[in-house]
């Protein structure tokens, strides 16, 4: 999926997004999350757009064009003890929305 696909998807379900979920220089967007609220506090009952960058691509085109440079990401966040934890919390009866990322962006395993 896109990532501007994602983000249109989040606005339409409500979800919402860390404060500062990726790093500087990480996406062309002028306003990175656009219209998608900011989670004020840890942990979180609702929905979430997470976003584990693991640095193997350049940031996503602002096109609707696949980023084909770089390795595919995509298996990252499974490899990494971090996103684990946080699938884990999350998917529990009464589950949460945990910070695993020390209140900065998300960062998965290359």
């Amino acid at each position: 999926m896109a990532t501007v696909t994602a983000e249109v998807e989040a606005r339409t379900i409500g979800a919402a997004v860390r404060q500062n979920p990726v790093e500087a220089g990480r996406t062309f967007d002028v306003q990175p999350f656009y219209g998608i609220p900011r989670i004020a506090s840890f942990p979180y009952r609702g929905s979430v757009i997470e976003l584990w960058d693991n640095f193997a691509t350049p940031p996503a085109p602002t096109t609707n064009t696949p980023n084909r440079a770089g390795a595919d990401p995509h298996g990252s966040p499974r490899k990494t003890p971090a996103a684990q934890l946080q699938k884990s919390e999350h998917l529990r009866i009464d589950g949460t929305i945990v910070d695993t990322c020390d209140g900065g962006p998300c960062h998965s395993l290359p």
